[in-house]
């Protein structure tokens, strides 16, 4: 396998600026997922060391609390839950090397214009020893 886990929502895209391929995907294995990101010279691999971007339940710092108007007619704070996608947006998007991806919650349902400063990543220089 090209990576491994509970692996979902793969998107891959080859970078100019790195002259990498990006491969972002979701990562289910544990009690928690996370979304990855990783790097290779070819669409191959090998694949360097993962970069999370997130924690699945950890909240985003720019993320402001949604509110909905509750029965009682009250605002009521809506909960964080249930990230998904993580798409990586076509290369002409990409400026300033940085990266972008569409991610999106199911709590309360939106969807996000992300950007990523893949030069930034470390994990994105380190490969794993050749087996």
């Amino acid at each position: 396998p090209i990576v491994d886990g509970r692996v979902g929502e793969l998107s891959a895209q080859y970078d100019e600026k790195t002259n990498r391929w990006l491969l972002s995907y979701f990562d289910f294995s544990g009690p928690r997922g996370r979304w990855l990101l990783r790097a290779a010279e070819h669409p191959w691999g090998p694949f360097s060391e993962t970069a999370v971007l997130l924690k699945v339940g950890e909240r985003l710092k720019w993320f402001k609390e949604a509110t909905r108007l509750g029965g009682d007619g009250r605002l009521k704070r809506v909960p964080w839950g249930g990230p998904y996608g993580g798409f990586v947006l076509p290369a002409r998007f990409n400026k300033d090397g940085k990266v972008f991806f569409a991610l999106s919650l199911w709590v309360p349902y939106r969807t996000f214009l992300v950007s990523v400063s893949v030069r930034d990543l470390k994990e994105l220089r380190r490969f794993p020893k050749r087996r």
